[in-house]
């Protein structure tokens, strides 16, 4: 089992948030918990089991790891370009500080679905603080994209997306927001087609993506209408210290 520290994760809970990997199994978990007990001092610990792998999530359930999400890992070859002549919005990316902020803001109100926000261990601030660190990393990093959907009779942010380059003309989906007043009316929808554009235009054609299975939109619009292929899914487990 290998362990990682995470450090956005953990500059912005104050103390060591750990990821564990079970990919190999859990033999002798109690002593590799006490391992990175003494060496990190960790305050969140979380891990993902192949939801097929029950004695896995038994062993962990043991061991004081409690189920948080159920999560899916889905992916789409693209094969065409969409129109998006018909919509009124420019697809850029981010480049000027005071819009990073404006696409931090959206992500603070938008997600509401996923295991942070809704971990009745973490403060509800820790979710919104984390988007925000997650965004400015993509911002900075030259393997991560972050773009902005703009109105472009209004010049109005009302949208965004981030992205990381894997190597072998693939892409993994990172963090995708609409602002709030705009949820529901089909935006999601038209920020992908511009998202999917962009990506065959840099020739990337596999796309990769995580999302939670309580995320019954996102399921929705990217299992059903883009026909995303499931290809994992995950018990994803934490253990609070």
């Amino acid at each position: 089992m290998n362990v990682e520290r995470q450090p956005i994760d953990s500059t912005v809970l104050g103390a060591s948030v750990l990821h564990l990997d079970v990919s190999a199994g859990v033999e002798d978990l109690t002593r590799v918990e006490a391992d990175y007990l003494r060496a990190y001092q960790p305050r969140y610990v979380v891990c993902r089991v192949p939801v097929e792998d029950l004695a896995t999530t038994h062993c962990l359930e043991e061991h004081g790891f409690r189920f948080v999400e159920f999560q899916l890992r889905s992916e789409l070859r693209l094969k065409k370009r969409y129109r998006t002549e018909p919509f009124p919005y420019r697809y850029e990316p981010v480049t000027k500080l005071e819009d990073l902020q404006t696409v931090q803001q959206i992500a603070a109100t938008t997600f509401t679905d996923d295991r942070w926000t809704v971990d009745p261990a973490i403060e509800d601030s820790f979710g919104a603080a984390r988007y925000r660190d997650y965004l400015e990393a993509s911002w900075q990093r030259s393997d991560e994209w972050l773009h902005k959907l703009t109105n472009s009779q209004t010049g109005e942010i009302v949208a965004f997306n981030s992205a990381r380059a894997l190597g072998d003309a693939s892409v993994l989906l990172l963090l995708a927001g609409v602002t709030a007043a705009y949820k529901r009316g089909g935006l999601g929808t038209i920020l992908n087609y511009f998202v999917f554009n962009d990506f065959l235009q840099r020739g990337l054609r596999r796309v990769r993506t995580h999302h939670s299975g309580r995320n019954y939109a996102i399921m929705n619009l990217e299992l059903g209408h883009f026909q995303f292929r499931v290809v994992q899914t995950f018990a994803v487990l934490r253990k609070c210290y």
